[in-house]
């Protein structure tokens, strides 16, 4: 295993593009990246290997190893990041400008020989740059944590100063090389990754130093159909200490509960159930008169299985409220004020049966949730606050 600095970047929609304008577009990437690291890439008998180009197709790996032979610098792979953008942005195209995203990663990579007899790497740390990069937005540059804290944890308040080939388009010749605040985006498979964008002062129109918009992005999964409560939701459920439920009645839950198809875990300390009031739909039509009396049936239901549960958990905070806003949706929530929270999210459809309608699956990744889990947590807090405990009425 050798150390490795990753460069991992591609070609914005690039698959959108003609073949005949794909082919000049890498011909073009291929020459710039070749100016800088030409002087890397000789080797001899008596000369270690610097530095291994893998082509991606829409764009290429770059992997600069760290052994003893390294001339390369990391204000090497600054001015080729620079270079890169630069070019892209005065390239011309036949559709529209040419645009990168480039991810940075530091890590541990295999020396393989692939089936064309040349030499190439594989490794975690591959996959990760290449998940850093998946992450930037056009005319970005992404670093991770670790190759930040590696090249510049130790000197955060020293900018690196990077030339600008031919001196185009600023009116400086140089360029200070700052970093953003770190932020968290999610990438496939719920990978958390904290990432720093590349920032250069005086601002360059062709290089985007803002926050990535992914990091506003929702990791979510759609809930198979029919929804089951056996499981995977079955199991969240036993592992849960903090469990609540929004819905209508909840007849399903209560019916597979004391079928025994489903259980509430050993270490339960809270269980708060939300449902309408039977009184909101007395203003609604007749139509509205099935839901009312499917609350009015529930709600005796839910006592009874609250005062058991009173028994088996004598210190949880157990709660049934109603409430009087219209019900939107079904959602259940477990330990969602904790990292790895859940909340499964499930809208109503008119004229389908619950356990029918297409549902959602949030989850708290990282050390702070998103926006729109936290919105959905906000909703859950409201609905307590407003609402009386009756479990024990």
């Amino acid at each position: 295993m050798a150390d490795a600095t990753i460069v991992f970047l591609d070609i914005v929609e690039f698959s959108k593009r003609p073949t005949s304008a794909q082919s000049k577009i890498m011909q073009g990437l291929t020459a710039e990246i070749k100016a800088v690291i030409t002087p890397f890439v000789k080797e001899s008998q008596d000369r270690e290997r610097q530095l291994v180009a893998l082509p991606t197709g829409d764009g290429c790996a770059l992997v600069f190893l760290d052994n003893a032979a390294k001339e390369w610098t990391f204000n090497t792979i600054l001015d080729l990041l620079m270079r890169l953008q630069l070019w892209a942005s005065k390239f011309p195209s036949s559709r529209d400008i040419i645009e990168l995203r480039i991810g940075v990663h530091v890590g541990s990579v295999a020396m393989i020989e692939d089936i064309n007899g040349t030499i190439n790497t594989c490794g975690f740390a591959i996959n990760y740059a290449q998940r850093v990069m998946d992450a930037a937005g056009p005319r970005q540059v992404l670093f991770s944590r670790e190759v930040f804290l590696h090249y510049v944890g130790e000197r955060p308040l020293e900018p690196f100063i990077v030339p600008i080939a031919g001196n185009e388009p600023c009116d400086t010749e140089k360029v200070e090389i700052k970093f953003s605040e770190p932020c968290e985006v999610v990438a496939k498979h719920g990978l958390v990754l904290t990432v720093y964008t590349m920032q250069v002062s005086p601002k360059l129109p062709w290089l985007n130093g803002d926050q990535p918009d992914s990091k506003d992005l929702v990791f979510m999964g759609l809930t198979e159909l029919p929804k089951s409560l056996a499981g995977p939701y079955g199991e969240r459920l036993r592992k849960a200490e903090d469990v609540a439920f929004v819905q209508l009645t909840g007849e399903r839950f209560l019916d597979a509960h004391e079928a025994g198809d489903v259980t509430l875990g050993t270490k339960l300390e809270r269980l708060w159930v939300f449902m309408p009031n039977p009184k909101s739909f007395s203003d609604l039509d007749q139509s509205a008169d099935v839901y009312r009396d499917a609350c009015l049936r529930a709600i005796p239901r839910w006592q009874a299985l609250f005062k058991r549960l009173k028994v088996d958990y004598p210190n949880a905070a157990l709660k049934l409220g109603l409430f009087y806003r219209p019900p939107f949706l079904g959602a259940s929530y477990f330990d969602w004020e904790h990292p790895d929270g859940f909340i499964h999210v499930s809208p109503y459809i008119w004229n389908v049966a619950a356990q029918d309608c297409p549902g959602y699956e949030l989850q708290w990744f990282g050390s702070r949730p998103t926006q729109v889990y936290r919105a959905y947590v906000h909703g859950l807090l409201a609905l307590e606050s407003e609402t009386e405990n009756i479990a024990f009425d």
